[in-house]
């Protein structure tokens, strides 16, 4: 959704008429959530666990689809900002337990190199065109609908990705911590020899 909130403007501005001062004072109060909704799903995602968290937004994504363009399409200021809002909660549902996620899917040696190449590719990828894609949809076939069916689509290969994510426990850095400095400890047992 985050992606999909730069193409409202375009859309909204161009499709439906509306004010652009009014959809970014929109954008921007819905985005002032994000200060509290973000730091929430990542605590909820300590408690909860981050793919329960992560997966029900990207369930609540997909599901929202079709309705957040039904918000918007009323060309109602408060159901327009009331989409806006439930779009970028939903999002921040995966946005707060993402980075844990993702870091602790890899052990400690890699942990770093992983989890940055993971996320930067997912952007250039997916998050990055997102907005170029649902502006070619629109133009070529007039509607929001392909472009509600392009979001459920990745809001199942999202959930598909989770499912076979394979979680890491607490245990396995632990033991990933004891013998990097058991490695560090004969390095520097061979560098006092020599």
């Amino acid at each position: 959704m985050p992606r999909i909130t730069s193409f409202v403007l375009a859309y909204g501005t161009q499709q439906l008429d509306l004010d652009r001062q009014d959809l970014l004072l929109y954008l921007i109060l819905a985005a002032c959530l994000g200060i509290i909704s973000v730091p929430f799903f990542g605590w909820l995602s300590d408690v909860l666990g981050r793919r329960l968290v992560y997966g029900a937004g990207a369930v609540l994504t997909g599901l929202y689809a079709f309705p957040y363009f039904a918000l918007l399409n009323t060309r109602t200021g408060g159901l327009i900002l009331l989409g806006i809002i439930l779009g970028l909660i939903f999002h921040d549902m995966m946005y707060g337990p993402q980075a844990a996620l993702i870091s602790e899917s890899f052990g400690t040696g890699i942990r770093y190199t992983g989890a940055g190449l993971g996320y930067q590719l997912a952007s250039i990828t997916a998050g990055g065109p997102a907005p170029l894609i649902a502006t070619a949809i629109l133009a070529g076939t007039g509607s929001t609908t392909w472009i509600s069916i392009y979001i459920i689509i990745c809001a199942a290969v999202t959930l598909a990705a989770l499912a076979t994510m394979h979680p890491r426990p607490p245990e396995a850095d632990e033991a990933d911590a004891a013998s990097e400095d058991g490695a560090g400890q004969h390095t520097v047992r061979g560098a006092t020899r020599a």
